[in-house]
């Protein structure tokens, strides 16, 4: 639905940013992983993520989309350490 929901947004030139605040622990890595894998034809215009563990991600997983920092930015995992 969110694929239907973008386009139709775009339809109407309206810019869709899709938020990605969450912090992550080292478990949930890979469902976070499987999650940008399954979003990645779907066209948003930007993202705005809270954890640089996640930003790093988002870059492997979706490097054609842009990146903002949420106003929410933290660290709380190695893979956000790493960076």
């Amino acid at each position: 639905e969110m694929k239907e929901a973008v386009e139709y947004a775009h339809e109407r030139n309206v810019k869709v940013y899709l938020t990605v605040n969450t912090m992550p622990r080292e478990n949930e890595y890979p469902i976070l992983k499987k999650y940008f894998s399954d979003i990645k034809e779907i066209p948003f215009d930007a993202l705005i993520i809270a954890d640089v563990g996640v930003l790093s991600l988002a870059k492997e997983y979706l490097p054609h989309v842009d990146i903002h920092i949420s106003t929410q930015a933290n660290s709380v995992s190695s893979y956000a350490c790493k960076e």
